[in-house]
């Protein structure tokens, strides 16, 4: 979950898989009918646009995430310029607008080859995204037979870099044999990214599902090393962590906001921080739901591929969306961090227990 791409191969152009997704999505829009109805309502409201899907469509948005898709929907349809904003704040469809981000087939073929794992999650979610708007359960949840998916998301170049430059601002400042907490360590990139750059730390691993250990154990030289702790002992998002106050030197936390509730969220940081010692650092890695001002998230691509991720990931069980940066920075703040670095289009987050942290 980053909000840049990996370095490009010679023979794409930087943002090729958010320029993909960009091109894939609006194709959903156009052959699944959203385009067509909304095309043809004069004005609409997120609410009525809501209401005509789920009457036009069948789609059955009566629960928050499929109603929440569809306002991610209507953000990025109106990103790339196809509605726009009416004189009483309504959306209106822009029929003028033009399309020049189709991907010719040569170079689809391309993206695929490159970056094959992160577009064959992608590809998944958007061709079940359908049927689950239709009421139909989630694609991928955090069972052993979803395991395979999420190695395919998490392990491509995109979120490798985001990976190394967190790696890179969080792990310096570590003292020697430092005591680091990976929470929700999945398949465990992470884990094997703090091996490769601080062989001397202690590494604690904690995740709420059993069904990633096997394969996060197999990536490391030596998963011996590794403190697994029994997802057993924590309840998840909203509960204690298992571990008493001041425990650690520094937490990592990848990839996991957006599947905390919005009402557990400063419930969860404010224990991240408990367990921190005094000084401690936290380092996040996460998108942010693109702002309309475009300070925190200013690139056209980022941002388009940004909501292209929220839409699709949505189909997967307990996703909850991106969280806006502005509303993070607080959010932090008010949980006892002081933030100290923020980068790449604010997906990547280091921050210290502040002096009066609890």
């Amino acid at each position: 979950m980053t909000s840049v791409t990996a370095p490009s191969t010679p023979a794409l152009p930087v943002f090729a898989v958010q320029r993909l997704l960009t091109d894939r999505l609006l194709t959903f829009v156009e052959t699944t009918g959203i385009a067509s109805l909304l095309a043809g309502r004069r004005s609409f409201s997120a609410g009525e646009a809501v209401d005509a899907l789920r009457s036009g469509l069948g789609y059955a948005l009566d629960d928050a995430p499929r109603a929440r898709m569809i306002h991610v929907l209507l953000d990025f349809l109106s990103d790339c310029g196809l509605i726009v904003p009416g004189p009483e704040g309504e959306w209106q469809w822009h029929a003028d607008a033009a399309r020049p981000w189709h991907v010719d087939p040569t170079e689809e073929v391309e993206i695929r080859h490159a970056y094959g794992g992160q577009m064959e999650f992608f590809d998944q979610c958007l061709g079940y995204a359908g049927r689950f708007l239709e009421g139909q359960p989630p694609l991928f949840d955090f069972s052993g037979g979803s395991t395979q998916a999420w190695e395919r998301l998490l392990g491509n170049g995109e979120f490798a870099f985001a990976r190394s430059v967190l790696a890179r601002l969080f792990l310096p400042r570590a003292a020697d044999a430092a005591e680091i907490l990976v929470l929700c360590y999945g398949p465990g990139y992470d884990l094997v990214e703090i091996e490769r750059r601080r062989p001397d730390a202690r590494v604690t691993a904690l995740d709420f599902t059993p069904a990633f250990y096997a394969g996060a154990a197999s990536r490391l030289a030596s998963p011996g090393a590794i403190r697994w702790v029994d997802a057993a002992l924590w309840g998840g998002f909203g509960t204690p962590l298992p571990f008493a106050d001041a425990s650690f030197d520094g937490v990592l936390f990848a990839c996991a906001d957006p599947y905390i509730q919005p009402s557990q969220r400063e419930y969860v940081y404010r224990d991240i921080c408990r367990v921190l010692r005094p000084g401690g650092l936290l380092g996040v890695l996460t998108h942010s739901y693109p702002d309309a001002p475009r300070r925190a998230v200013s690139h056209e691509w980022i941002r388009r591929g940004t909501f292209c991720h929220d839409f699709l990931e949505s189909v997967c069980q307990g996703w909850q969306g991106f969280y806006d940066a502005s509303g993070t920075r607080e959010l932090f703040t008010r949980a006892g961090f002081r933030l100290e670095v923020v980068t790449l289009n604010a997906s990547v987050w280091r921050l210290s227990k502040a002096e009066d942290g609890r």
